[in-house]
C-alpha cells in the first residue's frame, strides 16, 4: 500500500504496473479499480486480477508463442474474442489444407493422362505460387499446456467437518475473535473475505492447529485427510528436489509414477530433480498443489491459493475445486475467483 500511495501520488502522465493488487486486500483493489478509471494518463498493466482488467482497462495486449496481439477491449471480451479467432483461424486452416490435398491427389491421379496431364501441372504450379505468396493460412499456435488438477479423495468423509465454539482470540490489544462459532459440513465451500489483518489466516491456522484460541474450541473432526495450502509455501522442504518433496508423502511409490503425476503440472524430464529452494514463486505454487492432489485429501483449506499463479492455471484451479466434493475453507481476495468456487462468505 506504501508503495502504490508513492506511485499515485506522483500524478505522473504513465503509469507502469506490475501485479498491483498482489497482497492489496478487496478493498484497497476496489480503491485502485476506482483511481484508475478517473485517472487522467495512461496505465500499461499487468495483472491476472480479471475483475481489474474488466473494469479498468481499455485494450489488452496477450502475449502469447512470441507475439503480442491487441484486442481493442477488455479482460472478457478478450478471451471470448480470442477464442473465437483460433476457432476460427484452426477451420480456416484445415479447409484450405484439405483443399491443397486434393488438388495434389487429382494432379498424382492424372498426370499419366496425356488429355488431362496439362490441367495437372497448371494445378501443380498454382499451389507453388500460393506457397511462395506467403498466403498460406498459418496453424493456430497450441494451446499452452495447463496443469492438471483433481482433488479427488481418497474415501468419503463424514457430515460434520469442523466445529468452532465461543473461539476468541487477541493479539494484545488488537481482538480478532470474540465469541466466534461456526460449523462447516462435507461439501460446503466457504470463502473468507475481509481487510488484511482482521484474522483470516489465523482462523485457517487454528482449524489446522497451528495456532491455539485463547478461549473456546476449534477443531476439524478425527481421521479427517487435510490438504492445507499455506499462502507462504512453509511446508515446503526447500533442500530437496520437485520429485523427493512430492514422493515422502506417499512412500512406495516408484519413480516413473511421480514423473508421471508431476508431468501434470508441467515438470518435465530433469525438471523434477530441481531444488525446491530454488524454484520461482509460481513453480513453488504447482508443487503446493501437487502435493495436496497427491494426498487425495478430503478437506481442503486454503490461504490465498491463487498468488502466484497464471490465469489458466487459476481457471484450472476454479475447475477442480467446484468438481470437488469435499468441504473447501479458503481465504482469498481473487473476487473473480470467489464468485465462481464458493457458495457460502465469511
Amino acid at each position: 500500500r506504501t508503495a502504490l500511495a508513492k506511485l499515485l501520488l506522483q500524478e505522473a502522465d504513465l503509469l507502469l504496473l506490475d501485479e498491483p493488487t498482489n497482497h492489496l486486500d478487496i478493498e484497497a483493489t476496489r480503491f485502485l479499480e476506482k483511481f484508475l478509471a478517473g485517472y487522467h494518463g495512461a496505465a500499461i498493466i499487468v495483472s491476472q486480477d480479471r475483475y481489474l482488467l474488466d473494469r479498468v482497462v481499455e485494450k489488452t495486449a496477450d502475449l502469447d508463442q512470441k507475439q503480442v496481439t491487441v484486442y481493442p477491449c477488455a479482460y472478457s471480451d478478450f478471451a471470448e474474442a480470442k477464442r473465437v479467432r483460433l476457432e476460427t483461424q484452426q477451420r480456416e486452416y484445415e479447409k484450405q489444407r484439405e483443399w491443397m490435398h486434393h488438388q495434389r491427389e487429382y494432379a498424382d491421379r492424372v498426370k499419366a493422362d496425356k488429355s488431362r496431364s496439362a490441367q495437372a501441372r497448371g494445378r501443380l504450379k498454382a499451389l507453388d505460387r500460393l506457397e511462395r505468396s506467403g498466403e498460406l493460412i498459418d496453424a493456430p499456435a497450441h494451446v499452452r499446456r495447463k496443469i492438471a488438477l483433481d482433488f479427488k479423495p481418497s474415501r468419503k468423509a463424514g457430515d460434520m467437518v469442523l466445529r468452532a465454539e465461543e473461539v476468541c482470540k487477541a493479539y494484545g490489544d488488537v481482538v480478532l475473535f470474540d465469541h466466534f462459532s461456526l460449523e462447516v459440513f462435507r461439501g460446503e465451500k466457504i470463502g473468507i473475505i475481509g481487510p488484511n489483518g482482521v484474522g483470516k489466516t489465523t482462523l485457517l491456522k487454528m482449524a489446522m492447529r497451528r495456532v491455539q484460541p485463547d478461549a473456546g474450541e476449534i477443531r476439524l473432526f478425527e481421521n479427517l485427510d487435510v490438504g492445507y495450502y499455506d499462502q507462504e509455501h512453509s511446508d515446503l522442504n526447500e533442500g530437496v528436489s520437485i520429485i523427493d518433496e512430492i514422493a515422502t508423502h506417499r512412500p512406495g511409490r516408484v519413480e516413473t509414477e511421480v514423473r508421471s503425476f508431476l508431468a501434470r503440472f508441467l515438470f518435465f524430464g530433469d525438471d523434477v530433480y530441481k531444488r525446491v529452494g530454488n524454484l520461482s514463486g509460481g513453480e513453488q505454487s504447482r508443487v503446493v498443489l501437487a502435493k495436496l492432489m497427491w494426498k487425495r485429501p478430503q478437506v481442503l483449506v486454503l490461504d490465498e491459493p491463487t498468488n502466484h499463479l497464471d490465469i489458466p492455471a487459476r481457471e484450472v484451479l476454479e475447475d477442480a475445486i467446484i468438481a470437488y466434493d469435499g468441504a473447501v475453507l479458503l481465504v482469498s481476495h481473487d473476487r473473480y475467483f470467489l464468485d465462481r468456487v464458493v457458495n457460502e462468505l465469511l
